[in-house]
Protein backbone atom coordinates (compact mmCIF):
# COMPACT_ATOMS: atom_id res chain seq x y z
CA UNK A 1 0.00 0.00 0.00
CA UNK A 2 3.02 2.39 0.32
CA UNK A 3 4.39 1.63 -2.62
CA UNK A 4 0.80 2.33 -4.41
CA UNK A 5 1.63 6.22 -3.55
CA UNK A 6 4.66 5.97 -5.70
CA UNK A 7 2.81 3.98 -8.86
CA UNK A 8 0.01 6.55 -8.60
CA UNK A 9 1.85 9.82 -9.13
CA UNK A 10 1.32 11.08 -5.61
CA UNK A 11 3.34 13.27 -4.00
CA UNK A 12 4.35 13.70 -0.24
CA UNK A 13 5.57 16.61 1.51
CA UNK A 14 6.17 18.26 5.19
CA UNK A 15 5.91 21.90 5.97
CA UNK A 16 6.11 24.01 8.51
CA UNK A 17 3.92 26.91 7.04
CA UNK A 18 0.52 27.38 9.06
CA UNK A 19 -0.94 28.83 5.53
CA UNK A 20 -0.82 24.85 4.63
CA UNK A 21 -3.35 24.00 7.69
CA UNK A 22 -6.14 25.61 5.12
CA UNK A 23 -5.39 22.96 3.28
CA UNK A 24 -5.80 20.32 5.41
CA UNK A 25 -8.83 21.67 6.78
CA UNK A 26 -11.71 20.34 4.64
CA UNK A 27 -9.97 17.01 4.68
CA UNK A 28 -9.56 16.67 8.17
CA UNK A 29 -13.21 17.64 9.18
CA UNK A 30 -14.79 15.33 6.57
CA UNK A 31 -12.96 12.32 7.92
CA UNK A 32 -14.09 12.99 11.41
CA UNK A 33 -17.62 13.20 10.37
CA UNK A 34 -16.83 9.71 8.37
CA UNK A 35 -15.81 9.03 11.86
CA UNK A 36 -18.16 10.12 13.79
CA UNK A 37 -16.39 12.21 15.58
CA UNK A 38 -15.69 15.66 16.88
CA UNK A 39 -12.87 17.53 14.65
CA UNK A 40 -10.63 19.88 17.00
CA UNK A 41 -11.00 23.35 15.85
CA UNK A 42 -9.16 25.06 13.50
CA UNK A 43 -7.95 27.63 15.98
CA UNK A 44 -6.67 24.65 17.38
CA UNK A 45 -3.87 24.20 15.15
CA UNK A 46 -3.71 27.30 14.66
CA UNK A 47 -2.30 28.22 17.97
CA UNK A 48 -0.71 24.71 18.01
CA UNK A 49 1.85 25.90 15.23
CA UNK A 50 1.85 29.26 16.75
CA UNK A 51 3.14 28.30 20.07
CA UNK A 52 5.17 25.52 19.24
CA UNK A 53 6.79 26.73 15.77
CA UNK A 54 9.66 24.63 15.57
CA UNK A 55 7.87 21.00 17.16
CA UNK A 56 5.17 21.36 14.68
CA UNK A 57 4.98 18.95 11.67
CA UNK A 58 2.53 18.70 9.00
CA UNK A 59 2.57 16.16 6.14
CA UNK A 60 0.04 15.95 3.15
CA UNK A 61 -0.08 13.69 0.39
CA UNK A 62 -1.25 15.08 -3.06
CA UNK A 63 -3.16 13.72 -6.19
CA UNK A 64 -1.94 16.22 -8.62
CA UNK A 65 -2.68 19.42 -6.61
CA UNK A 66 -5.55 17.89 -4.42
CA UNK A 67 -4.99 16.98 -0.90
CA UNK A 68 -5.89 13.29 -0.29
CA UNK A 69 -4.08 12.48 2.98
CA UNK A 70 -2.34 14.36 6.08
CA UNK A 71 -1.16 14.15 9.52
CA UNK A 72 -0.38 17.07 12.07
CA UNK A 73 2.67 15.85 14.37
CA UNK A 74 4.32 17.32 16.96
CA UNK A 75 8.03 16.62 18.24
CA UNK A 76 9.59 16.74 21.58
CA UNK A 77 12.46 14.81 22.97
CA UNK A 78 13.17 13.22 20.13
CA UNK A 79 9.56 11.67 19.91
CA UNK A 80 6.89 12.04 17.20
CA UNK A 81 3.80 12.59 18.37
CA UNK A 82 0.91 11.93 15.88
CA UNK A 83 -2.29 14.15 17.05
CA UNK A 84 -4.58 14.02 14.03
CA UNK A 85 -4.74 12.56 10.24
CA UNK A 86 -7.41 12.60 7.43
CA UNK A 87 -7.71 10.77 4.30
CA UNK A 88 -10.02 10.48 1.41
CA UNK A 89 -11.48 7.09 1.33
CA UNK A 90 -11.45 7.66 -2.54
CA UNK A 91 -7.72 7.00 -2.52
CA UNK A 92 -7.23 3.67 -0.94
CA UNK A 93 -3.22 3.76 0.54
CA UNK A 94 -3.56 7.78 0.77
CA UNK A 95 -3.58 7.35 4.50
CA UNK A 96 -0.05 4.96 4.44
CA UNK A 97 1.57 6.74 1.94
CA UNK A 98 1.14 10.09 4.76
CA UNK A 99 2.56 7.65 7.38
CA UNK A 100 5.54 6.12 5.64
CA UNK A 101 6.20 9.76 4.87
CA UNK A 102 6.23 10.36 8.50
CA UNK A 103 8.08 7.66 9.34
CA UNK A 104 10.72 8.23 6.76
CA UNK A 105 11.45 11.73 8.07
CA UNK A 106 11.77 10.34 12.10
CA UNK A 107 14.01 7.82 10.68
CA UNK A 108 15.61 10.41 8.59
CA UNK A 109 16.25 12.41 12.00
CA UNK A 110 16.87 10.11 14.52
CA UNK A 111 13.90 10.39 16.15
CA UNK A 112 13.16 7.86 18.88
CA UNK A 113 10.11 6.67 18.98
CA UNK A 114 6.92 7.59 16.71
CA UNK A 115 3.75 7.51 19.49
CA UNK A 116 0.70 6.69 17.14
CA UNK A 117 -1.87 7.84 20.15
CA UNK A 118 -4.35 6.21 21.89
CA UNK A 119 -6.78 3.92 20.33
CA UNK A 120 -9.38 1.04 21.46
CA UNK A 121 -7.91 -2.64 21.79
CA UNK A 122 -9.78 -4.61 18.92
CA UNK A 123 -10.92 -1.37 16.70
CA UNK A 124 -9.72 -0.72 12.78
CA UNK A 125 -7.82 2.18 14.45
CA UNK A 126 -5.61 -0.48 16.55
CA UNK A 127 -5.87 -2.77 13.49
CA UNK A 128 -4.17 0.17 11.55
CA UNK A 129 -1.42 1.45 14.26
CA UNK A 130 -0.67 -1.89 15.40
CA UNK A 131 0.87 -2.96 11.57
CA UNK A 132 3.17 -0.25 11.79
Amino acid sequence: MINKGQREGWNTIMSNKKSDLEQYFPLYKKTMRRLKSLALPDLFYRKLADHLEKEWKLFMTYNNKIVIAGLVALIYNKVMYIWGNASDPRFSGANNTVYAEALKYACDYQLSLVDFGSTLPESSHHFFKKRW
